[in-house]
C-alpha cells in the first residue's frame, strides 16, 4: 500500500496501518521531510499529547482529526481549493449531463464555475455573508434604519436595499437571506452536507453587511462618527459588548449559529468540521473591520478594536456550543508591503528626492493623477523636512506611497523608470541576517501581518489574501510585469508566515487567492533550482491549501503548467475518471482517530519518511523494519 511518491526511501518499512486511506483532491508534491538518515540512532514515537491540537479544547473528534491530519500531512500534500465549485452560475454554467456533483434536483439551476480538468476540488470555500440578517436585531433606531449617511445614501445601495434605506434584506424562497453571492441558505447546507460525505474539506468566509448603515459589499464602510445622535466610534466599537449595537451582533452570531445547527442536521446530527474566516482582509480598509488607513486618512477599525472583536466572535461560538471550528485569519497581501523607500531614506540619503522627481515624471508624465501624487509628494517631502520628525515619528520606519502604491527600487538614475533586470537594491532585502537568520523584508513583513494578530491562542490557520503578486502582479503592484521579483516577494512573504505558524503548531494556508499561487508554491519546491527558492524559503512547502476565488483568476495555462510539472501530483476528486489510480494518497480526514508512533525504545533505522506520517497511526516495531 503506498501512501506518497516517494523520492528518498532508502529501505521498505513494513508498517503496521492502523488507518485506512482514500483519495480525495489533491496535489502531492512528492518531496518527504526525513525524520531519520542513515544509521542515525532517533527515537521516532510521537507521544500522544503531543500532537498538535485546535485552540477549542473541547474541539469535536472529527475537528480534531482534520485539524492533526492536515498538519502532519503538510509538506507532502497541497490541496487545491474552490469558492462556491458546486454552485457557481455567475462565469459558466454546465448542463446536468456533464455535472458530476450529486444527483439534487437544485444543482440544474447552477453547475460547477470549474473547466473540466481541474473540476474536483480537495477544499470547497463557501459564503455566508447576509445570513446573519435571519435574527438580526435593531438596538436602537429603526429596524429601517435612521437615515443612512449622505455618503451612502447613493442609487446603488438603495436599489439593494428596497430604495428607501431600508435594511438590505433578500429573502430567498426557502424563507432565510440570500448569501452574499445570492445562494439560497438551504442550498449551501445541501452542497456542504455533500461534499463532506465525499471526503472533503469546508471553509466558510462571511462578508457581512454593515451592522451601522447596512452597506453591502461594495458599501461596507462606515466612517467613525458620521451616524447622526449616535456613537462617535468606529462600527467595530458599536458591536462589542457595551457598545450600542452588541445586541444586533449577537443575534447575527446566533444566525451563524442557526446555519451550522443546520449543517449538522443535514449530516445526521455529527457537527462537520469548518474552516471559519470571519473578518478577513482586515489589513485593508474596505471592510468595515479593517484596520488600515493607507487611502482614507482614517481606519474604519482600530487595531485593538479588531483584536477585540475576533476575541469575542470566538468566546461566543465556543460558549454557545459551537466546537466544529478551525479559526483561519487571512489578512490581505497587498497591505504588508514590499521593498520599497522609506521616509527615513529621504532624510539620510537627500539625493533620492530628485530621484523620485525623475520617476514621478517618468510614471505619471500628465493628467489628473499626477496632480495628486504631486501633492501626495509634496506632503512627504514637508514631512521629512519638519525639524521634529526623526527616528521616533510615527511614519520614519515606514515606505511612502505615490497613488496607492510603494515606489520601487532600483530605479534608473538617468530616466527614473523601473529596471526589471536590476536587483541590487532589491536583493538587499532578501539577505538573511546572520544572527536572527531573518532578512529585512521578514522583519518588515511579519511587523505588518501581526497587526490586529488576536494571538495564537484565538487561532488555527495563518493565512493570506493574495491577488497583490497573482501572475504579473496587481495593477497597483509598484513591481508589476517583473516576474521575478514578484515571485521572490510571493516566497518570502508565505516563507515569513509559515514559518511563524510551524513554530506555533498552525495550518498554513493562502486562504483566498487565484491558481498561480499554487503554480508559484509549486515552483519554489520544485520548479526554480537555480534561484534555491527550496532551500531558501524551506517553510512554503508546508502550505495546506490555496483557496481560488473565481473563475478568471484561474486560467487555463496555469492549470496546464501545474498538471504538466513532473513533481506536481494533481490527483482530482471520487467522480474523476482516473480516482482509482490515485489511491491511498490521502487520509481519511475525519473519521479515523490520528495515532502516533508506538515503540518502546531507540531503533536503528536506514530511511527517511515524510513527518507527516507520524500523525497518521503507523505503529514500527524491531520486527517491521526490512
Amino acid at each position: 500500500m503506498r501512501f506518497l511518491p516517494q523520492t528518498k526511501t532508502k529501505k521498505l518499512v513494513a508498517a503496521i496501518l492502523s488507518v485506512p486511506l482514500a483519495a480525495f483532491g489533491v496535489v502531492a508534491l512528492g518531496s518527504g521531510v526525513a525524520v531519520a538518515d542513515d544509521s542515525e540512532t532517533v527515537n521516532a514515537a510521537v507521544p500522544c499529547q503531543d500532537l498538535v491540537m485546535p485552540i477549542d479544547e473541547d474541539a469535536t473528534t472529527e475537528t480534531v482529526n482534520l485539524f492533526q491530519n492536515m498538519y502532519y500531512s503538510a509538506g507532502d500534500i497541497f490541496l487545491y481549493g474552490r469558492h462556491q465549485d458546486q454552485a457557481n452560475n455567475r462565469y459558466q454554467t454546465w448542463t446536468a449531463a456533464n455535472h458530476n456533483y450529486g444527483t439534487s434536483a437544485t444543482y440544474a439551476g447552477y453547475g460547477s464555475n470549474t473547466p473540466a480538468i481541474y473540476r474536483y476540488p480537495a477544499v470547497f470555500g463557501w459564503q455566508i455573508g447576509h445570513y446573519e440578517l435571519k435574527n438580526d436585531v435593531a438596538d436602537w433606531g429603526s429596524a429601517q434604519g435612521t437615515g443612512r449617511p449622505p455618503a451612502y445614501a447613493n442609487s446603488r445601495i438603495d436599489a439593494q436595499t428596497g430604495g428607501t434605506n431600508a435594511k438590505f434584506n433578500v429573502t430567498g424562497s426557502d424563507g432565510y437571506p440570500t448569501s452574499t453571492d445570492g445562494l439560497l441558505w438551504t442550498d449551501q447546507v445541501q452542497y456542504i452536507a455533500e461534499e463532506y460525505s465525499w471526503g472533503g474539506i469546508t471553509t466558510l468566509s462571511v462578508h457581512s453587511v454593515n451592522p451601522v448603515t447596512y452597506g453591502v459589499y461594495d458599501y461596507n464602510l462606515y466612517k467613525p462618527g458620521t451616524w447622526t445622535d449616535h456613537s462617535s466610534g468606529t462600527a467595530t466599537s458599536m458591536v462589542l459588548p457595551g457598545g450600542e449595537l452588541n445586541a444586533r451582533y449577537q443575534s447575527w452570531l446566533d444566525s451563524y449559529i442557526d446555519f451550522n445547527d443546520d449543517l449538522t442536521a443535514a449530516n445526521g446530527g455529527t457537527p462537520i468540521p469548518i474552516l471559519l474566516r470571519p473578518y478577513h482582509e482586515h489589513s485593508g480598509d474596505w471592510f468595515w473591520w479593517g484596520i488600515d488607513d493607507m487611502e482614507r486618512g482614517w481606519r474604519p477599525a482600530e487595531i485593538q478594536e479588531y483584536v477585540d472583536l475576533w476575541q469575542y466572535t470566538v468566546d461566543y461560538f465556543r460558549d454557545h456550543g459551537v466546537h466544529n471550528f478551525l479559526y483561519v485569519i487571512s489578512p490581505d497581501r497587498s497591505r504588508l508591503g514590499e521593498p520599497s523607500y522609506f521616509y527615513s531614506d529621504l532624510v539620510e540619503d537627500p539625493s533620492l528626492e530628485a530621484l523620485i522627481d525623475l520617476y514621478i515624471n517618468y510614471r505619471w508624465p500628465s493628467g489628473t493623477t499626477r496632480t495628486a501624487v504631486l501633492n501626495q509628494w509634496t506632503a512627504i517631502k514637508a514631512e521629512v523636512a519638519d525639524s521634529a520628525f526623526g527616528p521616533t515619528s510615527a511614519h520614519w520606519n515606514e515606505p511612502f506611497f505615490l497613488n496607492f502604491a510603494a515606489v520601487p527600487l532600483d530605479l534608473n538614475p538617468t530616466t527614473g523608470a523601473p529596471q526589471a533586470n536590476v536587483s541590487t537594491e532589491f536583493d538587499s532585502w532578501f539577505v538573511p541576517d546572520a544572527v536572527t537568520g531573518n532578512s529585512k523584508f521578514d522583519d518588515f513583513y511579519m511587523r505588518k501581518w501581526m497587526e490586529g494578530f488576536p494571538g495564537a491562542d484565538y487561532v488555527d490557520v495563518y493565512g493570506l489574501d493574495n491577488y497583490w503578486e497573482n501572475g504579473a502582479g496587481h495593477s497597483y503592484h509598484p513591481y508589476r510585469n517583473q516576474t521575478a521579483k514578484i515571485q521572490e516577494m510571493f516566497a518570502a512573504s508565505l516563507n515569513a508566515m509559515a514559518k511563524l505558524a510551524r513554530e506555533d503548531g498552525k495550518l498554513i494556508s493562502m486562504a483566498e487567492s487565484g491558481l498561480t499561487s499554487s503554480v508559484i508554491i509549486d515552483q519554489i519546491i520544485n520548479g526554480n533550482p537555480a534561484r534555491g527558492f527550496d532551500e531558501k524559503y524551506p517553510y512554503v512547502k508546508y502550505t495546506s491549501y490555496n483557496l481560488g476565488w473565481v473563475i478568471n483568476q484561474f486560467p487555463d495555462s496555469s492549470v496546464t503548467q501545474a498538471l504538466n510539472h513532473p513533481n506536481f501530483r494533481w490527483v482530482l476528486g471520487p467522480q474523476d475518471p482516473n480516482f482509482e489510480t490515485a489511491e491511498n494518497l490521502l487520509p481519511d480526514w475525519y473519521n479515523v482517530p490520528v495515532g502516533c508512533f508506538q515503540q518502546s525504545g531507540d531503533i536503528e533505522v536506514d530511511l527517511e519518511v515524510p513527518e507527516y506520517l507520524g500523525g497518521l497511526g503507523l505503529e514500527f516495531s524491531s520486527s517491521s523494519l526490512g
